[in-house]
């Protein structure tokens, strides 16, 4: 999910240089605010799957007992 993702966010900062370069700084403003929100998002899923990690190994163990 995290390369869709990134792919995603590779694909909006080429539209929102191309604003940039074509004067468009609203469009430019709204591209950066969705990175922003995507870029938080990353941040949130990465933090709930590292501290998911200790108690999916304990959940793996005890299955294998």
């Amino acid at each position: 999910m995290q390369v869709i993702k990134a792919d995603e966010n590779d694909n909006n900062y080429k539209r929102m240089r191309q604003c940039f370069n074509h004067g468009d700084i609203e469009e430019a403003d709204r591209i950066l605010a969705m990175l922003e929100e995507s870029n938080h998002q990353g941040l949130l899923d990465l933090q709930n799957e590292i501290s998911d990690g200790p108690n999916v190994a304990q959940t793996i163990g005890l299955l294998c007992e």
